[in-house]
């Protein structure tokens, strides 16, 4: 008997306590929530497939995933039957059906990523200070990043076989945008050295030489 498998490309997103899920424990929960939605797959198999990893405690409204199944269904079901049967903080955003037998691994197929970076400032940097001294200390942030951004070298320290390297990742950086304390910027996916918000921020900690806090969340995903 041939079975006729059906492929579907999903977005969705992750949040609240779902940021500290492994990708293995990602993996179970979407495999439980699509045997209590009754959708046919082969577990025996691989029988789903991640975009890019995130790193934990990273939010997401952009996390890409694939997945084949048995059976042809409406899409429109599928999301609503996994997101009715998915915990807290996983939300299934969109989906579509695409060609089966893509032989390249959807991880091989990301070009880029997209974040956006929001700057937290510590209760001792803004105690005692006025509106327009805060005004100010948000506006000397933002200067700075642009600074660093648009030199022609972007330098992070990186663990390299058990050592520490200084890498420019200006070739990587394909667009970026700061304002309001927020950056919104895109890397270029790179299989031996993926630039991810902590690993950018700790360089711009040492850029200032001064540790800066954040929150990131990655909102985008480009795939070819």
């Amino acid at each position: 008997m041939v079975v006729s498998l059906e492929k579907i490309r999903f977005t969705y997103s992750k949040s609240k306590l779902a940021l500290y899920l492994t990708n293995d424990e990602l993996v179970l929960l979407f495999k439980k929530a699509l045997q209590k939605s009754n959708i046919e797959v082969d577990f025996s198999k691989n029988f789903i497939e991640f975009a890019s990893s995130l790193e934990l405690g990273i939010e997401s409204t952009g996390e890409i995933a694939e997945i084949t199944l048995k059976e042809d269904i409406d899409v429109s079901y599928f999301v609503k039957a996994l997101n009715d049967n998915l915990p807290q903080g996983v939300t299934i955003l969109s989906a579509e059906k695409i060609e089966p037998l893509n032989l390249v691994k959807l991880n091989k197929r990301v070009l880029s990523s997209s974040y956006q970076i929001q700057i937290n400032y510590t209760k001792e940097l803004l105690e005692n200070k006025t509106i327009t001294e805060i005004n100010a200390l948000e506006k000397g942030y933002e200067n700075k990043m642009n600074e660093y951004l648009s030199g022609d070298e972007v330098f992070v320290m990186k663990k390299s076989k058990n050592r520490m390297e200084k890498i420019d990742i200006k070739p990587k950086i394909l667009d970026y945008n700061y304002d309001f304390n927020t950056l919104n910027i895109t890397f270029l996916n790179d299989n031996e050295c993926n630039i991810s918000p902590e690993l950018f921020m700790d360089g711009f900690s040492q850029y200032l030489d001064n540790k800066v806090y954040f929150n990131a969340k990655r909102t985008k995903i480009d795939i070819g």
